[in-house]
């Protein structure tokens, strides 16, 4: 087996998986690499044509590649990053940022009411800080502190509220609103996935606390 057969079946199997990579950045690498190795090709094959098409290839790509590394670089101040860890660890810095703002944050007062029983819920809201009560009309009563999704079940079943809620001491939460929460999932499939499993961690959270 040659070398030449080796370049050229190596080169077009990386242009071939390039199909199945997701993300501009990593499609424009996977491509770019195909074409360093069919320039290897060219090289071995003396042939002139493939070495100077794939190279002006490689080096368009580059600068192309450069400018959508700078965009999809972010940083995020260690606050929000040990959010992202702690809730959303599967997703990267700017699918958590596309997350987070879609959200607003809000401090509210002791004894302030965040779900009625019975009645639509708008939001999902995240317990940042502080602690709720949480009240059935069948007797039930629990207390959750932070960290904890408070509205998941009717974003989850689309029914109303299912107890009161209520404030224990001033609390720091952050709120979405349900639709636009799913109109954001419709769009962000990375997000969504993120999404229902931090739900299923804070679900299976008070399940084990009762």
């Amino acid at each position: 087996m040659s070398a030449a057969f080796i370049a050229l079946s190596l080169g077009n199997m990386v242009y071939v998986s390039a199909g199945f990579v997701t993300g501009a950045l990593r499609f424009r690498l996977t491509t770019m690499l195909a074409s360093v190795i069919l320039v290897v090709w060219g090289a071995i094959e003396d042939n002139l044509g493939v070495i100077g098409w794939n190279s002006a290839f490689v080096i368009i790509n580059s600068f192309q590649t450069a400018r959508i590394a700078r965009q999809e670089r972010v940083t995020l101040d260690p606050a929000d990053e040990q959010i992202r860890t702690t809730f959303f660890p599967t997703l990267n810095a700017r699918d958590f940022l596309t997350l987070w703002t879609a959200g607003r944050g809000d401090t509210v007062d002791a004894e302030s009411s965040l779900c009625v029983e019975g009645e639509p819920q708008e939001d999902v809201l995240l317990v940042l800080e502080g602690s709720v009560r949480v009240a059935h009309s069948r007797g039930l009563a629990v207390e959750r502190s932070a960290p904890c999704f408070i509205g998941e079940m009717s974003f989850l079943t689309r029914a109303p509220a299912s107890a009161d809620v209520t404030t224990r001491d001033e609390a720091k939460i952050r709120r979405w609103n349900q639709d636009d929460l799913r109109n954001l999932h419709a769009l962000n499939e990375r997000c969504a996935q993120a999404w229902q499993v931090a739900l299923g961690v804070d679900v299976a959270n008070k399940l084990r606390s009762g």
